[in-house]
């Protein structure tokens, strides 16, 4: 799987600044390249961190956690949680996040999730690209529930988990062809104000019949609705990163990780591909050793 370092340049290329006064005031910077944020913070060294990359599609009703590592920034008065910095964004962007129903997480270098999501697939008989739909009551459900993923998606949706489906989507970077496993959480009711966590798996009521998704195409079944969205985002990125700019002269995506020495990012966006990469080679060979 390639690392969330190899895609970063793509999606840093002609961004832009966000006026993001909340986390600015607490000392973040954020970077913003279409509907993707990124939320970055100075070390004691002085040195910019990556804390979150996130997404909103408000028409879809969908967000889209690609990173978060908000464990990495030291305790201090100004830090927030992944929660305050989301909501943040989301009212940056004027969203409404009443309206978010879907919280997509990607699994990127987590051989421990990744390897969790292999098992239920084998348990199941499938293959290891097979999308898997888990309800409430199902033997993975509890497990599920205490992976970090559905922590995050928790945090950033008050409404109740009715239902998790694991896809893989086929990614592509300079020629080189990748699966990401991704999690998509559905909340589907609201938790009462009492309730400061998602309900527990007998609590939750299987709402299989009402998860429908209606869009200007029609009615739409959970795995159509997942294939749409995942044509759409591609697209999009594709007509961010590729179409409008190589029609301005912008070198072609094979090489857009390699900038011409007379075409070099600002130093900023250098330096988090670096300190990414620099970071998930440490990761792996944290993972490697007992």
């Amino acid at each position: 799987m390639i690392s969330l370092s190899a895609l970063l340049p793509l999606a840093l290329i002609f961004p832009s600044f966000a006026q993001a006064n909340i986390l600015e005031d607490h000392g973040y910077q954020v970077i913003t390249s279409g509907s993707m944020d990124y939320v970055l913070f100075r070390d004691q060294y002085g040195q910019n961190q990556l804390l979150d990359m996130v997404t909103f599609q408000p028409l879809m009703g969908v967000s889209i956690i690609h990173y978060a590592d908000n464990d990495k920034e030291p305790e201090q008065s100004d830090k927030l949680g992944l929660t305050e910095i989301y909501n943040a964004l989301a009212d940056e962007r004027s969203i409404d996040l009443d309206e978010i129903d879907w919280v997509i997480c990607e699994v990127d270098k987590d051989p421990e999730a990744t390897q969790f999501i292999r098992q239920i697939r084998e348990g199941r008989g499938l293959g290891y690209t097979e999308e898997v739909s888990v309800l409430p009551g199902d033997e993975e459900w509890n497990k599920i529930m205490d992976t970090k993923y559905f922590v995050h998606a928790a945090w950033v949706n008050r409404k109740m988990l009715s239902k998790v489906i694991i896809k893989s989507h086929p990614r592509e970077y300079l020629r080189m062809r990748f699966d990401m496993d991704v999690y998509y959480f559905y909340f589907s009711k609201w938790v009462t104000p009492t309730e400061p966590e998602p309900a527990s798996n007998e609590e939750v009521i299987d709402e299989e019949s009402e998860l429908e998704l209606e869009d200007e195409s029609g009615n739409q079944s959970e795995s159509e609705w997942a294939d749409e969205w995942s044509h759409r985002i591609q697209e999009e990125w594709k007509q961010e990163l590729v179409g409008e700019r190589e029609n301005e002269g912008i070198v072609e995506p094979e090489k857009r990780a390699v900038f011409a020495k007379n075409d070099q990012p600002p130093a900023i966006y250098a330096e988090i591909d670096d300190l990414i990469s620099l970071n998930r080679r440490n990761d792996g060979a944290s993972s490697s050793n007992p």
